[in-house]
Parts: structure tokens; sequence; C-alpha cells
């Protein structure tokens, strides 16, 4: 009966952002862990979206060393890399803001936690469009852009998916 419970928790809380079946797919399993509180939720699914920046990160970079990259694409990739990175800080400092044991403390030190973890969302968001646009804006080897593009994409949908919550 509680496990029902949990993951109605999950289920109505995930029809509210905008991928509904990335974030069921993301935070469902986690339910027991979750028990319904909103803190637990939202720290699951940025932790996902954290382990999912780190993949792509690493995919990126993976995809920079092929000898066949000129310098244009180089380049835009290396400046993926970096985006990518700084992608990566705005999620870990909103996990910890979230962590933080005062996260449940006054209503106005709650409202500037959110407003923090809002803002290093929204940068992330921009960090991963930012990639995006380098690499559709510069003459980047089909195959490389459509493996750089998937990568990030999803993080991409994760990371919005938590930016209001």
């Amino acid at each position: 009966v509680l496990f029902r419970s949990y993951t109605s928790f999950v289920k109505s809380a995930c029809n509210t952002t905008t991928y509904p079946t990335l974030c069921l797919t993301t935070c469902l399993p986690y339910a027991s862990k979750i028990k319904g509180s909103p803190q637990k939720l939202v720290l699951v699914a940025l932790s996902a979206t954290l382990t999912a920046a780190e993949s792509s990160s690493t995919t990126v970079a993976a995809l920079s060393r092929r000898s066949s990259l000129d310098k244009y694409e180089a380049a835009a990739i290396k400046d993926c890399i970096e985006n990518m990175g700084d992608s990566i800080d705005d999620l870990k400092q909103s996990i910890q803001e979230i962590n933080d044991d005062d996260f449940r403390s006054s209503s106005e030190d709650m409202k500037s936690k959110i407003a923090n973890v809002q803002t290093w969302m929204s940068a992330a968001i921009t960090d991963e469009d930012t990639c995006m646009d380098g690499i559709d804006d510069h003459s980047v080897d089909p195959d490389v852009k459509r493996k750089i593009r998937g990568s990030i994409l999803g993080v991409a949908k994760l990371t919005s998916n938590w930016r209001e919550r």
C-alpha cells in the first residue's frame, strides 16, 4: 500500500514536467527511496541528470580525439566540452543546495535557495544549448554532430524537467 502511494506521488509529480515519460523512467525506480518527499524527488532527478551530463561530457571528449577533425570542428567541440563542464558544475551546485540541511528552514531562506537552484538549472540549460548551437554553427562532420546532439539533447531534456520545480 505504501509503495503504491510512493509511485502515485512520483507519477503525479512527473505528469507536471515537460517530459513526463522521461521523468517516470528516471524517478519511478526510486519511488520507495523518494517516499513522497519533493526534496528527495528532485535530488533523485538531479542526480540522474548529473550522471547523464557526465556521460555526455565523456562522449563529447572522446569525439574530440578523432584525428579527422579540422581545426574549426576541434574548436567547436572544445567549446562544447567547456560548456558541458559548466553545466555539470551548475548541476552539482543545485544538488548541494537541495541537499543542504537548511533547505527545509524558514520560508524566506527556502525561497532564496529555490531561486538559486532555478538560476543554476537555467544556466545548465543555456550551457547545453550553447554546446549544440556551436556544433550546429560549424561544419562539423554529420556523424560527430549527430552523436553530440543526441547525447546533449537527452541531458537538456532531463535538466529542463527540473528547472522550475
